[in-house]
């Protein structure tokens, strides 16, 4: 037997589940090589480690000690925030950034401008494609939902108006520009 076929077979040698003839020819070839006969020796210490391993088994107070020592512990507070201050600081956060832009924005705000003008010219069948799918999400509510997107709307220009004014005023009264620019 050559030991390209014997390894193979010899967990099952070490484990006892070969036939007779099998179990003599591998028997004879561990007694001449030296190579399988220390792979079957490594083979029997691993089962042996396997069978006699030792089952571990927490203390009986395990769990109810685990637990006592995390009650013991400081509970965690959460903070509540509210979800209205959440949208205050949002809006607050957002008309700076927009105040920022028209006070510092110079030419940019007027493009800004002129391409927000624009956008109901050109997106009137978008809108009609809007309304059409919003009236099958939103159902018989659909002009109560409406209503109150296009009063948020409403604020929201009349709100980027007045800051736009509010920057140009702004500009005038502390932005330093020299008299020949003003001419």
């Amino acid at each position: 037997m050559r030991c390209s076929s014997c390894e193979p077979r010899l967990d099952e040698y070490v484990e006892t589940g070969l036939d007779t003839a099998q179990r003599a020819s591998i028997t004879a070839h561990l007694a001449i090589c030296g190579k399988c006969r220390a792979f079957a020796h490594n083979l029997r210490t691993i089962n042996a480690v396997f069978l006699n391993a030792r089952k571990f088994e927490p203390a009986p107070t395990f769990t109810f000690a685990t637990m006592a020592e995390i009650r013991s512990f400081p509970s965690p507070r959460l903070r509540n925030v509210s979800p209205h201050a959440v949208l205050v600081a949002y809006l607050i956060f957002a008309w700076a950034v927009i105040a920022a832009l028209f006070t510092f924005g110079g030419s940019t705000t007027r493009d800004v401008l002129s391409v927000l003008a624009s956008i109901p010219v050109r997106s009137q069948d978008v809108i009609g494609g809007l309304a059409h799918a919003s009236a099958h999400l939103f159902g018989s509510t659909t002009p109560i939902v409406a209503f109150v997107v296009i009063m948020v709307l409403l604020v929201d220009g009349m709100a980027l108006v007045g800051t736009a004014m509010l920057s140009r005023f702004l500009r005038r009264r502390f932005v330093a520009v020299p008299s020949e620019v003003r001419r």
